[in-house]
């Protein structure tokens, strides 16, 4: 059996297309029609949950504007293409379902999807975050002022693609991760109180 990797073209793989230009200031409602994903809203939640999965649920909402491209799919990857900060996202679609607004997404973002079933987006998402292809990501975005990246860069990425099951084998164990970083954060925070409780403790007992 051979043991060659299989690397692929990451257009090879994927479709890629930029999010949504909007025109003026993005106004947040919180009754609007739609939701919007922003990457300050998006870097806000993975810096509270830990995770690469992301939920419209805890998106803010605006009134949708008349002429868009398609709304966000369940099982995109979006991928930051603006600034410093490249960690990719993975949309899961909405939680309560009986609110199901469309999603869009800011040119901020390059909006990633599988177009083989060799490929789960999940995954994808993993690879994409991991310490090399960042670099490389990194590496590849242009700009004097504002570092980006383009379609054409981007496309251009190597992607190890190995089994559907080593895929879904690598899956469950970041979400095993992610899991364990939100359990360590509660307990640091439990601690943190326990502690300033028992420091309130001997200075009100202190003479």
């Amino acid at each position: 059996m051979s043991n060659l990797k299989k690397v692929v073209k990451l257009s090879d793989i994927a479709e890629i297309r930029t999010g949504f230009t909007f025109r003026e200031k993005v106004e947040e409602l919180q009754t609007g029609n739609a939701y919007i994903v922003q990457i300050k809203d998006a870097r806000s939640l993975r810096d509270q949950t830990y995770s690469q999965s992301l939920y419209s649920d805890d998106l803010p909402r605006i009134n949708m504007p008349a002429k868009i491209n398609a709304p966000l799919n369940i099982g995109s990857v979006l991928l930051p293409s603006r600034g410093e900060y490249y960690r990719a996202f993975y949309f899961l679609g909405r939680r309560d379902k009986s609110l199901d607004l469309p999603v869009i997404a800011s040119s901020q973002f390059l909006i990633l999807f599988p177009k083989t079933k060799e490929l789960l987006p999940e995954y994808l998402c993993w690879y994409l975050n991991q310490p090399t292809k960042q670099h490389e990501l990194s590496n590849k975005s242009q700009g004097s002022n504002i570092p980006m990246l383009t379609v054409a860069k981007v496309s251009s990425l190597e992607i190890e693609l190995p089994s559907l099951e080593k895929q879904k084998q690598i899956i469950q164990l970041n979400n095993i991760w992610e899991e364990e970083q939100v359990l360590s954060q509660k307990l640091l925070k439990n601690r943190e109180m326990m502690m300033q409780g028992m420091f309130q403790q001997l200075l009100k007992g202190s003479k």
